[in-house]
């Protein structure tokens, strides 16, 4: 009797939702151990480059690929080739991307326009993630009371993605219903943990104040 092969079946929605359910959990976890802060990071990096990929890959996909492997595509398309060796762009370009006309895929699409205080907090999202990955150091101290507004940002970027570009219909009521869910409990613990850290840095402001 041969054993049956035990399968991972994935896509990229599933992927970004995953990530987001990820999210959730280590922020549940952050204010009893502030190292979670390295997953909750992670996941959301994950998760947003995700749904960033759901809204770009509309079409033909090719605003989604690197622009090495775009040129490759093209070339292998116009001269009856195949070409599969595709490589998914960078975190900063495909966020760049979302901010152009490459949203462009119907009539009603939207693309995403950034304020200068969500700049600033993508980029130290996408530095924290890749220190936190590529980790090369033997001593890091990180402060941690900007998280809960990086990942706020990231949750609005999401939200615009999902549901007003207008790039990302679901098919299933189910999985619009799921993402609104993740996203109110990531506001609600992204809530609670403000609180805390409000709190925290009133008292210590306090007793220097003595």
């Amino acid at each position: 009797m041969k054993n049956r092969s035990i399968i991972l079946e994935t896509d990229m929605l599933n992927e970004a939702i995953q990530a987001l359910y990820l999210t959730e959990k280590m922020l549940r976890k952050v204010l009893n151990n502030i190292y979670y802060w390295k997953w909750a990071i992670v996941a959301i990096h994950n998760s947003l480059q995700g749904f960033m990929v759901c809204a770009l890959s509309v079409g033909d996909g090719l605003d989604i690929l690197d622009k090495k492997s775009m040129t490759k595509w093209l070339n292998a398309y116009h001269n009856n080739k195949s070409f599969s060796n595709e490589k998914l762009d960078c975190f900063s370009n495909l966020y760049a991307k979302i901010k152009s006309t490459a949203m462009k895929k119907y009539i009603y699409s939207k693309q995403y326009n950034s304020s200068a205080k969500q700049e600033r907090k993508i980029k130290k999202l996408n530095e924290l993630r890749n220190k936190f990955i590529h980790f090369k150091f033997s001593g890091w101290h990180v402060e941690v009371s900007g998280m809960p507004g990086i990942i706020e940002e990231c949750v609005s970027i999401i939200e615009f993605l999902v549901f007003e570009s207008g790039n990302m219909m679901l098919t299933e009521s189910k999985k619009e219903h799921e993402i609104k869910h993740l996203i109110a409990n990531i506001k609600s613990e992204i809530s609670k943990i403000n609180t805390k850290y409000i709190k925290i840095q009133k008292k210590e402001g306090g007793e220097k104040n003595k």
